[in-house]
């Protein structure tokens, strides 16, 4: 997904919208693939503990969220260290 494709790196809000409209119109297991590829940084089909605690710091703040990181990094450990998409 490309948030800006033409100008000079502001968002205009017909951007915005579109953008927007995009992933609030996405099929849940899209949207899921979506946002795991956002926080896969070296793509390498796993989220590390890094990857969740920057996903976590990035929706609560720095600092915040301590017991969904704790949660998050306790599920991903108890499954060798990593979340993978799909897998429960």
């Amino acid at each position: 997904v490309q948030l800006k494709k033409f100008g000079g790196g502001d968002v205009d809000f017909l951007e915005f919208m579109i953008s927007v409209w995009n992933v609030c119109t996405c099929r849940v297991d899209s949207l899921s693939n979506f946002a795991f590829d956002m926080y896969d940084l070296d793509s390498d089909g796993e989220l590390s503990v890094p990857e969740i605690e920057h996903m976590v710091w990035e929706f609560f703040g720095k600092g915040g969220g301590g017991r969904c990181l704790e949660d998050a990094t306790k599920y991903a450990e108890q499954r060798g260290g990593a979340m993978k998409l799909g897998v429960h």
